[in-house]
């Protein structure tokens, strides 16, 4: 009887303990960083959510010119794997990835790029996946003669923050003293019927550094001048009119984002001026106000100066919320040297610089383009690999929630997390268990935090419960 009572409570305590434990581990699979870039979660539901990479090595060496869409359940089980071939010119095709956006919740656009030279030829397509059939269609978007494979021109390719309208903007193969041929499509995704098509030509010597798509569907085109002159250009496209947006002498734009605040459009983003002395090129921080034409404001954010050989600082979220224009900043900084194959049957290893990411910001500007806060985001480690960055932010019941090294919890005002849960120290570093930040989604229904770790070509999703949601 004594061994009946002490089973049965050996039992209990057992589902107890499990009932409690806040942790699950999904299936592993294979996942190849070199190759499988701008990897994501997509189309997330209370049933599944969808992992999506794709190949972005230009060559036919190099690539097979692929995107993938793995689909897990609600525990990440590895349920499928669906691979979307991009599709061929003939045998010498080279393909480019060039981007994609969740344009609803059962849909996914990606946009990719075959050039033959061998047949001179140059295809844009764009695909959908959708999650209620998990299938592809693809539509060719625009076919172009070319030169040859290294004089086939380049490709820009962006999305509203809407998700309403999509675009590439196809620069023809011109010399720098020649004029260049620009061809600027924007598609309406919810009719997927061209909403702009033009062709614009420039007598400069620019090329285009950005290209953006606002939430009405105009585009934007920023240039900058080739060689030591230091100088930009920016262009607006709307329906068939190409106008000049004045800049004032001096501001040189990074790569801006388009908010739209009520019914106007605006541009926000670093920029940094050609006078005086600079300590780097993100030093400040402006509003530009599209339809008036005009910097609304321009403020001195000089948050990155102590980072060492700094690369670019990356937008990583942005919130139009609560009157304030909300910004989440990465920086990407030079760390040395890396060796890789350029695919896995090489024999020769290419030498290339090694990028990490560090030093995260939030930015808040009020509506009237002034800086209100910058905080740095404290506690990250960095990581010494371009997969892993080094936070994201999700949005739980109106407040934000960071993930970082440590683990996942709200942001303070400190600009720490309190973490509902943290990270076992064993499992972050010394087994080479390395947590992908960025790749980490919050299920509400659930209360559970998605994670994502890498350790030896292996991903993994973790699910651990978020404490204090009720």
């Amino acid at each position: 009887m004594y061994k009946v009572v002490m089973l049965a409570l050996s039992l209990l305590v057992t589902a107890v303990g499990n009932a409690q434990d806040p942790e699950s581990d999904g299936s592993k699979f294979d996942f190849d960083e070199n190759f499988e870039k701008d990897a994501k979660f997509v189309l997330v539901d209370n049933y599944s959510h969808y992992l999506f990479s794709a190949n972005n090595n230009y060559g036919t060496a190099a690539n097979k010119g692929v995107a993938i869409l793995r689909k897990f359940d609600q525990k990440s089980q590895l349920l499928d794997e669906y691979v979307l071939s991009f599709p061929p010119v003939d045998d010498r095709t080279a393909y480019t990835y060039l981007g994609s956006v969740e344009i609803d919740q059962n849909r996914m656009l990606i946009v990719s790029e075959s050039l033959s030279g061998k047949a001179k030829r140059k295809d844009i397509h764009y695909h959908i996946f959708d999650k209620r059939t998990n299938e592809f269609t693809t539509t060719l978007l625009k076919s172009y003669t070319v030169e040859s494979d290294y004089k086939s021109g380049s490709i820009l390719f962006s999305s509203s923050r809407n998700k309403q309208y999509f675009g590439v903007a196809i620069s023809e193969h011109a010399g720098r003293k020649d004029p260049k041929t620009i061809h600027v499509n924007v598609i309406d995704v919810d009719a997927l019927t061209s909403g702009m098509e033009k062709t614009v030509s420039f007598e400069d010597n620019f090329f285009n550094k950005a290209f953006i798509i606002t939430d009405s569907g105009k585009a934007v085109l920023l240039r900058t001048h080739y060689g030591m002159k230091v100088q930009n250009s920016l262009w607006l496209i709307n329906g068939g009119n190409l106008t000049e947006l004045p800049l004032p002498e001096g501001v040189l734009m990074q790569e801006p984002v388009a908010v739209s605040i009520a019914q106007k459009e605006y541009l926000v983003g670093f920029n940094y001026s050609t006078k005086g002395i600079r300590s780097n090129d993100f030093n400040k921080f402006l509003m530009y106000d599209v339809g008036s034409g005009q910097v609304v404001s321009n403020n001195e954010v000089k948050v990155f100066d102590k980072v060492p050989e700094l690369k670019d600082v990356v937008v990583r979220r942005i919130d139009v919320i609560n009157e304030s224009v909300n910004v989440f900043v990465d920086a990407k900084y030079k760390v040395g040297t890396k060796g890789y194959k350029s695919n896995t049957l090489s024999a020769v290893e290419i030498t290339t610089d090694a990028f990490s990411f560090g030093h995260p910001h939030q930015i808040v500007m009020d509506y009237s383009g002034e800086v209100r806060l910058v905080k740095p985001l404290k506690r990250f480690y960095n990581n010494l690999s371009e997969i892993h960055h080094s936070f994201n932010v999700v949005l739980v019941n109106g407040d934000y929630y960071v993930a970082d090294d440590f683990g996942f919890g709200p942001l303070t005002e400190e600009g720490t997390s309190s973490h509902s849960f943290a990270r076992n120290p064993k499992d972050h570093r010394s087994n080479n268990a390395l947590w992908i930040n960025q790749l980490s989604i919050y299920k509400p229904d659930a209360k559970e935090v998605v994670f994502t770790r890498l350790q030896d070509g292996k991903m993994q999703l973790v699910h651990r419960k978020v404490l204090g949601q009720n």
